[in-house]
C-alpha cells in the first residue's frame, strides 16, 4: 500500500505510456479555489463501511488529499479507481485511490491524509485506512469482485419471495 506525501512517478507500476504520477493539488486546477471540484468515493463493496453518499462531504475534511494521482485512463476509472476528483462539469478527472495488479500481488495507492491526526483520533481516517488495507489484501481484481457481488445480489433477490400481489 502506498500513501504518498510527495510528488513522484508511478510508471514502474503502470504502463510507461500512461504517465501516471502523484501530483500536488496546490497551484493546479485541482486546488479547487476558483473552480468547483467534486471528490467522490465508490462506497459499495470495499468502502461500504464508510457512511454517506458518493460525494466527499465535511466528514472528510481532515483527510482531504493535498495530492492527486493523474494519468489514469478510462479503464482505470471503470475498474480500479475507488476515489477521485473532478473539476466543474466533470472535467480533468484524477484518482485519489487506485489499485492495480503487480506481479502476483497488487498495490493500492491513496493520497488521503490518513496520518494527519494520531491513530484513532479521526473516525473517517480510521475506517478509510482499514478499508484500504482490506482492499490491498482482497483476492481477485476490482472488476471481478464487483461482478461477483452483483451476481450474488441477483441470486439473493431471486431467492426472496416476490412482493408482487398474486391474481
Amino acid at each position: 500500500m502506498l500513501l504518498p506525501e510527495s510528488e513522484f512517478d508511478l510508471s514502474p507500476l503502470f504502463p510507461h505510456w500512461q504517465a501516471v504520477k502523484v501530483k500536488a493539488r496546490k497551484d493546479t486546477l485541482w486546488q479547487g479555489d476558483w473552480a468547483s471540484t467534486f471528490g467522490w468515493l465508490h462506497r459499495p463493496l470495499g468502502f461500504s463501511r464508510v457512511p454517506g453518499e458518493p460525494l466527499l462531504d465535511e466528514t472528510f475534511d481532515r483527510v482531504l488529499p493535498t495530492y492527486v494521482i493523474s494519468g489514469c485512463n478510462l479503464l482505470d476509472f471503470q475498474a480500479r479507481v475507488h476515489a477521485g476528483l473532478v473539476i466543474g462539469w466533470v472535467h480533468k478527472p484524477v484518482a485519489l485511490t487506485v489499485e492495480r495488479r503487480y506481479g502476483k500481488g497488487r498495490f493500492v495507492a491513496s493520497t488521503f491524509r490518513l496520518f494527519r491526526d494520531p491513530p484513532g483520533a479521526d473516525p473517517t481516517a480510521t475506517v478509510l485506512l482499514d478499508s484500504l488495507l482490506a482492499l490491498a489484501m482482497a483476492q481477485g481484481s476490482a472488476a471481478s469482485r464487483d461482478r461477483e457481488a452483483i451476481i450474488s445480489e441477483m441470486v439473493e433477490r431471486a431467492r426472496l419471495p416476490s412482493s408482487l400481489p398474486s391474481r
